[in-house]
């Protein structure tokens, strides 16, 4: 019978928090295919137990934001879905992760319900973010560059809403229900959107869009 199962491997160098996350991910379905507390993780180890998804620490002793680097290491061995796992609700902090490649972040002091909405927005390829780290991105005050002139990127009213529905964490078909549009349709335009952002991905769209004042909550 085919493991339909969301694999998961985790990288927290908090025992009692890696241990909290596997007995809760367990008992909501998901597969745990690995874990560890350190960076010192071999890629290759991660590789070839084959997970869907990663939940990566962003901050590690004696290794300041470690998991960035790593998560752009591992990205450049296997197209992998990075969730970053962190205290910090900062936003540059966040963009940062984004940037790195991660396609989801989850803040610790947000209730542990929350990660499962996340993993499950990562495997169906859309940003997620939970609630207090979300807050503080979208309320970025631009006041002290007011005067800065931010790029737009030429992006149509059409590509700005589609936009604005994935910082949301909407998927291809939920936006193509919302815009009457078929779900080929969307596709196309957020890839057409990703060319213009010069993104890798949705969630560095949104973190380049946030940056230049082109969403908003």
């Amino acid at each position: 019978m085919r493991d339909n199962k969301i694999k998961i491997f985790i990288i927290d160098d908090h025992d009692s928090v890696r241990e909290s996350y596997i007995r809760w991910l367990n008992v909501e379905g998901f597969k745990i295919v690995g874990d560890d507390n350190s960076l010192n993780v071999s890629v290759q180890n991660i590789i070839n137990t084959k997970p869907d998804i990663v939940l990566l620490d962003i901050d590690f002793p004696n290794n300041n934001f470690g998991g960035l680097e790593f998560a752009k290491s591992l990205l450049t061995k296997k197209e992998i879905k990075i969730v970053f796992l962190s205290h910090y609700d900062e936003p540059e902090i966040i963009l940062k992760a984004f940037k790195s490649g991660a396609i989801g972040y989850f803040n610790k002091k947000d209730n542990f319900k929350h990660i499962v909405a996340i993993i499950k927005n990562a495997f169906e390829g859309c940003l997620s973010i939970s609630p207090s780290a979300l807050k503080k991105l979208v309320n970025i005050n631009y006041s002290e560059e007011e005067n800065i002139p931010h790029k737009d990127f030429g992006l149509t009213t059409s590509e700005l809403k589609i936009l604005g529905y994935i910082s949301e964490g909407l998927t291809n078909k939920e936006i193509a229900g919302l815009l009457s549009f078929n779900e080929k349709k969307i596709k196309d335009i957020i890839s057409h959107l990703l060319l213009k952002l010069e993104a890798k991905n949705r969630a560095h769209a949104v973190a380049i869009a946030i940056k230049n004042n082109l969403i908003k909550a």
